[in-house]
């Protein structure tokens, strides 16, 4: 195991030689990854993403339009091919040509309710969240201070077009000591609680409690408080146990 401030020896830590091993074993066969499956593009507007979207789909498939020019089809070559459109974050739209920049955004969803329709793609879009869900009020050991839809920051179309919409709450950063009966003050910055907002293909208003291990981006959905009995779960004991090692050698 190690993270971020080893692989790039911030501070006191210095990397090993163990994980430069894995770093090199593994750096070609990321590169591999992102030229097959991967495609960046670090600007945004509306204009070019329909662009790229669209030069995506006809090179993986056949466009079909009516007489007028509109879109009305489209056969892959791969029909097993699952294609995901991923915006992180949606508020990093260039809104150049609108208003505003919800006018983008809504324009944007626009585009991907088509993609998706049509083209079987599946968007996911990354949005932020507003300031008023951290406000004092809805602070505390209760209910309010859990993000709903209400809170999607810029835009109510995001949650509008969205077939499930997911929400991590982190009730540490909202300095609540007790979460659905997990203690906090044990787990700390480690804990998230996943809410399904809304799920048009099942059931919505459910809750997931997960370890987060920042370091490698990982969740572990938890067992329930009742089921764990206060004990710390086997991932988490291996992350606190690597750390109390690290800071012997």
């Amino acid at each position: 195991m190690t993270n971020v401030n080893e692989i790039f020896s911030k501070g006191n830590f210095k990397l090993r030689p163990s994980v430069k091993k894995l770093i090199d074993k593994y750096r070609a066969e990321l590169a591999t990854i992102i030229g097959k499956h991967l495609f960046f593009r670090n600007a945004l507007n509306t204009k070019y993403f329909y662009k790229d979207i669209l030069t995506y789909a006809e090179s993986r498939g056949q466009v079909i339009k009516n007489d007028k020019g509109i879109i009305i089809d489209y056969i892959p070559k791969d029909p097993a091919l699952i294609t995901l459109i991923v915006i992180d974050h949606i508020a990093l739209i260039n809104p150049t040509g609108f208003p505003n920049l919800k006018a983008a955004i809504d324009e944007v969803m626009k585009m991907l309710i088509m993609f998706r329709n049509i083209f079987n793609f599946s968007p996911v879009v990354v949005s932020q969240v507003n300031r008023s869900s951290t406000q004092m009020d809805r602070l505390g050991d209760n209910q309010h201070w859990k993000l709903k839809l209400s809170d999607i920051k810029h835009s109510g179309d995001i949650a509008d077009a969205s077939d499930t919409v997911l929400a991590i709450n982190n009730p540490f950063r909202n300095k609540i000591a007790n979460c659905n009966g997990f203690d906090i003050t044990k787990y700390k910055d480690r804990f998230r609680l996943l809410s399904i907002l809304k799920n048009r293909d099942g059931a919505g208003n459910k809750e997931a409690p997960m370890l987060f291990i920042g370091e490698c981006g990982n969740f572990y959905q938890l067992p329930s408080a009742e089921e764990l009995k206060g004990e710390a779960p086997q991932e988490l004991r291996r992350v606190n146990e690597y750390y109390r090692k690290l800071k012997k050698e």
